[in-house]
């Protein structure tokens, strides 16, 4: 869906059209496309995937409000896992096109910053990964021990 919405000028230019205003329309696109794909994927891994699971979870175990605040912060935390390995790797899948693209752009073409430096990137991302790999490890290692005990173990060890 997302390709369909925003890879066409893309795929002109790797289909052959190669003028230097399909090169500045295809940059542009291949530069946001991270940005384009956090935009969709957000609030889809949101709604989608942790709310349903949360909502679940704590139906079918008829969870307290202390267990289903653990489980909400475990479910977001894992919704966010798949939104940094995609952002990650749109921008891996598009590195070779951007390097194409920038040798055809016009000589007056001006660069403007990323909208996401690689600062706010790592950011953003690593203190997710370590969430969610601090959390799958206390929770793997304390399986036999109340769902309550889990929430603040992981806290303390982040």
């Amino acid at each position: 869906m997302l390709w369909a919405r925003y890879g066409e000028p893309i795929e002109r230019w790797t289909g052959g059209q190669r003028s230097e205003a399909d090169a500045v329309e295809a940059w542009q696109v291949a530069v946001h496309l991270r940005t384009y794909a956090l935009r969709i994927t957000v609030w889809r891994a949101l709604v989608f995937t942790a709310l349903p699971v949360m909502v679940y979870v704590t139906v079918v175990f008829d969870l307290d409000a202390g267990q289903v605040a653990v489980i909400t912060g475990a479910m977001l935390t894992a919704a966010c896992y798949p939104i940094v390995f995609n952002f990650f790797g749109l921008e891996i899948y598009a590195r070779p096109v951007i390097e194409e693209l920038a040798a055809a752009l016009p000589q007056d073409f001006e660069f403007t910053r990323p909208e996401l430096p690689l600062r706010l990137k790592l950011y953003l991302s690593l203190p997710l990964i370590n969430a969610v790999t601090t959390f799958l490890g206390v929770w793997v290692t304390n399986a036999d021990q109340p769902l309550e005990t889990v929430g603040p173990e992981v806290l303390v060890r982040w």
